[in-house]
């Protein structure tokens, strides 16, 4: 009914009742017509209403009047009540529900209250249409575990949110909607709160019930979303990441296209790594981080679009963002896709923000700091996957600690990593992703000896070279995703072997910080050799010996030490085990002794042992 003809029947049953007699006041007919105007415009209802009790006072039946429409009223108000009342009747809604004894129209969202003595007051939920369309079922979560959907118009547009069904069960809470466009106040949270629960209860069976998880990647049971049955209730700001794990194009194309790419040994690092990564989960090892470095034109971020296109939309913004974000930013980046690979360019963007170690460190712990939200700990986030980076700069330094280059396979990109014009692999790739990835997923879910043959690779990598044991894990994960990948996707491929991988692996000396720390002071005596002994120029730091041994000022080598980002009590135990330093004779570190006449306390630094590695040689001093 359009407004004006709204009007014209208001106006024909106000004029009507003036004429009409005690009997025609008397007819349940009147009284559908007024309850019916007061739900489409309530002034016009209450100027009929009025009109009615007036004539009923002439005709000396008010009181009369009065009990009969106080009884149609609760008589209506018991119907809707019994048979589930009205429905939900916006334009383009995308669900119709049941919604009681609320009016729930383009108008908004209202119930008409009747009181005892028969007055009735409209009371208003909100403006905004609005339904739920889901209710999910966190399966990760034992407690506060129920998330709703809530579609709601703003502006002509549906759109939907989630939210914890403690949002819209608390007065105090569900005001926070507003924030989404939702119209709703302190005053009018009550009737939002009853008209939700009302449209929840009455439509158990048009609104489904979900299972769902608020990340990428595997659950508990089996299933791995998003490819397998149970829906997505992360955070509306992750998700864009979930959304862009999609399938577009040509699967076959995209096989003989990226198959010709891979003749590249880097590039094919950047896809094992990507592969990899939801194999970590099943092998339980830990996160680690894949980084490509070197200057610009040698194809490192398209040879990184290129392993984003195994799962999804390799855009830019989609399966991989710049790190010119913060560190929280990464992290949740890191959770939300959890299992499936987490990819940046551009890492030098965070050296302003911080240091590499810490990054190294913080993304391969594979958990985020704690936080309180009130007085109640939020949810810890969680991942355990793959990290691809790319940069200018080298993530790993000479002073990195030991923890930071063992979790890092890091490769200098000497040579083009993307031989061929990028931009045309990049359109491709644009159009053609996101099969490969559905595909390895259902053939390892089947797989029942992934450890088996995990183990027997590793142990080929550790007997053939002197890398770590944390660089040999990830390596090794990256070996039998290079397998199965070649096995399911590119069965015309040798995988790789140990020899191919070798040179990408960092040596167990270079993880080994005593290591690196003592080689660095041994190098600093080199350079500074004129500042030891009688014929110290300026300063003087010490004295070397005649047995190339080295009294070394304690405070100028622990200030040297920190300046480069060492440590000395960090590794001066390993270096007593390892003979490069000397204990006096009561076996302390420190000697108090005297150097061109100056008594001060000195270490006593020693030549490396000799090995078979370590040929003799004059003093390096």
């Amino acid at each position: 009914m359009t407004p004006y003809e709204a009007k014209d029947e208001a106006e024909e049953i106000i004029e009507s009742i003036k004429n009409y007699d005690a009997d025609d006041l008397r007819q349940e007919k009147l009284y559908y017509r007024i309850t019916e105007l007061q739900k489409s415009d309530v002034f016009k209802g209450k100027q009929a209403e009025t009109e009615l009790f007036a004539r009923a006072k002439e005709l000396k039946i008010a009181k009369q009047v009065n009990e009969l429409l106080k009884a149609y009223r609760m008589r209506q108000a018991q119907k809707s009540t019994a048979i589930g009342g009205n429905c939900t009747e916006f334009t383009d809604q995308p669900v119709a529900l049941d919604c009681g004894s609320w009016i729930a129209d383009d108008r908004g969202i209202r119930k008409v209250v009747i009181s005892n003595n028969g007055e009735t007051e409209t009371k208003i939920a909100s403006t905004t249409p609005i339904v739920i369309t889901a209710i999910f079922k966190n399966i990760e979560m034992q407690e506060n575990n129920e998330k709703i959907k809530l579609a709601y118009r703003d502006n002509g547009i549906w759109k939907t949110m989630i939210v914890p069904n403690s949002i819209i069960c608390e007065a105090r809470r569900i005001t926070e909607l507003a924030g989404n466009g939702i119209d709703v106040t302190s005053n009018t949270a009550k009737y939002l709160i009853d008209y939700l629960r009302d449209i929840k209860t009455g439509n158990r069976d048009k609104i489904p019930v979900l299972d769902s998880i608020g990340h990428l990647g595997w659950t508990e049971d089996g299933r791995f979303a998003p490819y397998d049955d149970i829906a997505f209730d992360g955070d509306a700001k992750v998700r864009p990441l979930y959304q862009s794990v999609s399938r577009k194009g040509d699967y076959e194309a995209w096989k003989k296209y990226v198959g010709k790419l891979r003749k590249n040994i880097c590039l094919r690092l950047q896809m094992a790594a990507s592969f990899a990564s939801p194999l970590l989960y099943k092998l339980n090892t830990l996160p680690f981080i894949l980084h490509f470095h070197g200057g610009t034109e040698n194809g490192k971020t398209v040879g990184m679009i290129v392993a984003a296109s195994i799962w999804g939309d390799p855009r830019p913004g989609k399966m991989w963002r710049t790190l010119n974000n913060t560190i929280n930013f990464a992290m949740t980046s890191a959770a939300a896709f959890h299992h499936l690979p987490c990819m940046f360019d551009e890492l030098q963007t965070i050296k302003t923000k911080m240091n590499y170690d810490e990054f190294i460190m913080r993304m391969c712990t594979g958990i985020d700091r704690g936080r309180m939200n009130g007085s109640a700990m939020e949810e810890t986030k969680t991942w355990l996957n793959a990290i691809l980076t790319t940069g200018e700069d080298p993530i790993v330094r000479d002073n990195s600690g030991g923890g930071s280059i063992n979790r890092v396979i890091e490769i200098d990109c000497t040579d083009k990593v993307i031989a061929t014009n990028g931009k045309e692999i990049v359109r491709f790739l644009s159009d053609n992703y996101g099969y490969a990835g559905k595909e390895f997923i259902e053939k390892i879910s089947e797989h029942t000896n992934l450890n088996a043959l995990f183990d027997d690779i590793y142990t080929k990598l550790m007997n053939q070279t002197n890398t770590a044991d944390k660089q040999g894990s990830s390596m090794a994960a990256m070996m039998l995703a290079d397998l199965l990948a070649g096995i399911y996707i590119f069965p015309d491929e040798e995988p790789l072997t140990v020899a191919d991988v070798a040179p990408f692996l960092a040596d167990k000396s270079r993880v080994d910080v005593s290591e690196r720390a003592y080689d660095y002071v041994l190098d600093l005596i080199a350079v500074n050799s004129n500042k030891f002994g009688s014929d110290a120029i300026g300063e003087c730091w010490g004295d070397i010996k005649e047995d190339g041994t080295v009294l070394f000022n304690k405070s100028i080598l622990v200030s040297k030490m920190n300046d480069s980002g060492f440590v000395f009590d960090a590794v001066k135990k390993k270096w007593k085990e390892k003979k490069y330093i000397i204990p006096n004779s009561q076996g302390r570190l420190v000697h108090n002794t005297r150097c061109n006449g100056i008594k001060a306390n000195y270490i006593k630094i020693a030549q490396k042992p000799e090995t078979p590695e370590n040929l003799p040689s004059a003093p390096p001093f």
